[in-house]
């Protein structure tokens, strides 16, 4: 999902990605593990090459590689 969203629309900074991802995952998660959940996605999405962060640490621009 985050891929093609990528695709579609060039980059995603993280806010956009918590917006696309926050309702569909399950409800009976907390704040905090939504964070961690999307955090380790984000990490394995990177560490395979899919995507690369053109923004900062604090301020992430995630863009397809």
């Amino acid at each position: 999902m985050i891929t093609q969203t990528i695709d579609d629309h060039g980059q995603l900074n993280r806010a956009e990605i918590n917006k696309l991802l926050w309702e569909i995952l399950p409800s009976h998660l907390t704040n905090e593990q939504k964070n961690n959940l999307i955090h380790r996605y984000l990490s394995e999405l990177r560490e395979k090459g899919i995507i690369v962060n053109m923004g900062s640490k604090k301020y992430p621009v995630w863009e397809r590689q």
